[in-house]
């Protein structure tokens, strides 16, 4: 007995390979999400002290056809001070409502005279709820999509 291939069963077995391919991203693709999901609603439990919930209510999971991607984003309907959350602001006017300040380029002013602008205004943190969740799950998705190909292969070339 010799260990060689014929073409005709290397044909089969790329041929399986293949068809298996789009169902195994999609399971790949669709875990890739709610792995994010999760990570994202941890970061948000975790490093904010928010509570309404709405930050939480707003993470929205979307799947793409055929699974070629999935998307972890806020619903700004939801809770629409996400990205500032997210990224970092500065506090203008704390307390003040909007009727009372005037935009000018750099910096806001309120009625009052006082500036809350560049220079002048706290900044609050950005807490990356969305960024750190990535981060942290990278190496685990690239791990986890170097396991699909090996169990590809495995499965047609035995």
């Amino acid at each position: 007995m010799s260990n060689e291939i014929s073409l005709y069963d290397l044909d089969k077995a790329f041929s399986r390979m293949l068809d298996e391919f789009p169902k195994e991203r999609q399971k790949l693709v669709e875990s890739a999400g709610e792995k994010m999901y999760q990570g994202v609603i941890l970061n948000i439990e975790k490093d904010t002290g928010e509570g309404s919930g709405n930050l939480k209510k707003s993470v929205q999971k979307k799947i793409g056809s055929g699974g070629g991607y999935a998307a972890i984003r806020p619903d700004r309907g939801i809770a629409p001070h996400t990205h500032l959350v997210e990224n970092g602001h500065e506090v203008v006017a704390r307390g003040k409502s909007k009727k009372n300040l005037k935009r000018t380029k750099k910096r806001v002013v309120s009625t009052k005279g006082k500036s809350f602008g560049e220079g002048s205004a706290e900044w609050v943190n950005g807490k990356f709820m969305y960024r750190n969740a990535l981060t942290k799950l990278k190496r685990e998705l690239y791990h986890d999509a170097e396991d699909m190909r090996e169990r590809l292969v495995k499965d047609s070339f035995g």
